[in-house]
């Protein structure tokens, strides 16, 4: 069986532009919180997030754009207008902003439950990541997708060793 990875990156810092401009390889995600786009990320200490210009910029040189909702808020107990308008306003947003964006979310925090999933199929969504450590085989289920975590201070062996085993 043929295996496969994608490198993904949550948030949308303005510090992860210059290091993905440009790179030749493909399939590399970026998921964004469309209403939080050119402004501060206020769950990371407002760390600046990249502008519109920047996220199309990205897109072109071929990152792959996705949702990560609305405001970066636990989608889990929101109430169902609420989780609507989260879930396919950062469709819209990014459909309008965009070419080509992913059909894929990945949920903020992590945080994802039944309601929120079904939330996430009605709102055009085709899969859908955690933050539920692991690789995915055949049969995974497409909206509880788990992902290898890669730190700024894990080398290149331990990253080899976290996508491993």
């Amino acid at each position: 069986m043929r295996r496969a990875f994608a490198v993904m990156l949550d948030d949308g810092l303005h510090d992860c532009l210059r290091p993905l401009l440009g790179q030749p390889e493909r399939g590399i995600q970026l998921f964004v919180s469309t209403a939080a786009v050119g402004g501060h990320a206020h769950w990371l200490d407002d760390e600046p997030l990249l502008g519109w210009d920047d996220v199309r910029a990205l897109a072109r040189s071929g990152v792959v754009i996705g949702s990560h909702a609305c405001h970066h808020v636990r989608l889990v107990g929101l109430e169902p207008g609420r989780l609507a308008g989260e879930l396919e306003g950062s469709r819209s947003d990014l459909e309008r902003e965009v070419t080509s964006p992913s059909p894929a979310l990945a949920y903020p925090h992590g945080a994802h439950d039944e309601t929120v999933r079904t939330a996430a199929i009605n709102a055009g969504f085709r899969a859908a990541f955690t933050t539920n450590k692991g690789r995915n085989g055949r049969g995974a289920d497409r909206f509880a997708l788990r992902r290898v975590s890669v730190h700024e201070a894990d080398g290149v062996l331990a990253v080899l060793w976290k996508v491993l085993t």
